[in-house]
């Protein structure tokens, strides 16, 4: 009797502290709403046991994450390497991320979209915040992304427009600033955009009449255009568009959303 005793202390300890591998069927006996099994941790494997806890919790959702140069690489140690159509993940938004961005998953890369199918704007993606994506038609899908008021670094003018609080880092071509204020989901300014701006916000805006900024609006002459701020808020100019010249800096607008 003392030897089975042991022997059964014996399993119950290794039972307690080990991984168990079970490689064939597991039968339950007696009344049925007493079968179970207690005692499962978090699964370790794609091919590990889920429990109930575990699926509820989110478990196999979450993703470690890390960021660079566009590209956002998840891992998930409870899920396959091949993931199908619809599967959900989150995760920690390692930095403020926008434009065009790339979710690496094992092998697997595929663009990061909203549902519109437009890229996520200035804003949608800050540091610390969680994020949702799912798996669908090739790509990742960004849920959850709207948020209210103007996007970090910008300021509300008027109840339709945001503008942002200092300029680009380095003058530009005309189209090029374009580009960067598509890429972060806004515009280039308008000229009473600004001219709003610059009277009513003058004095939280940097950067601020140190040097001609780009708007976007017609000019007297075809293939210019317009800018703005150098010296104070009236005045403005008309440049011609050139490959040779016409750099300049911009503010972005946004709407608020």
């Amino acid at each position: 009797m003392r030897i089975h005793l042991l022997l059964i202390a014996s399993l119950v300890a290794i039972w307690c502290t080990a991984q168990v591998s079970i490689t064939t069927a597991v039968e339950l006996t007696g009344p049925t709403e007493e079968q179970g099994i207690e005692g499962v941790s978090a699964p370790l494997s794609a091919t590990a046991a889920m429990t109930v806890e575990g699926a509820l919790l989110g478990t196999a959702h979450w993703a470690s994450v890390t960021a660079s140069n566009g590209f956002i690489r998840l891992t998930q140690p409870h899920l396959p390497t091949v993931l199908r159509e619809g599967i959900l993940l989150r995760f920690l938004v390692p930095g403020n991320l926008h434009g065009p961005l790339q979710i690496v998953y094992a092998a697997d890369t595929l663009p990061l979209v909203k549902p519109d199918g437009t890229l996520p704007a200035l804003g949608q993606l800050r540091t610390g915040t969680v994020a949702e994506v799912v798996r669908g038609d090739g790509r990742w899908v960004l849920l959850g992304a709207s948020i209210r008021g103007c996007p970090q670094g910008s300021l509300p003018v008027n109840n339709l427009v945001c503008i942002e609080t200092t300029t680009s880092p380095s003058p530009t071509p005309y189209i090029s600033a374009v580009d960067i204020c598509d890429l972060k989901g806004g515009k280039l300014c308008t000229w009473d955009e600004w001219y709003q701006a610059c009277i009513l916000l003058g004095n939280q805006m940097t950067n601020l009449f140190n040097s001609w900024e780009w708007v976007d609006d017609t000019a007297n002459h075809d293939n210019h255009g317009v800018q703005v701020g150098l010296g104070d808020c009236e005045n403005q100019r008309s440049l011609a568009l050139t490959s040779s010249g016409g750099n300049s800096v911009a503010r972005c607008c946004h709407h608020p959303r």
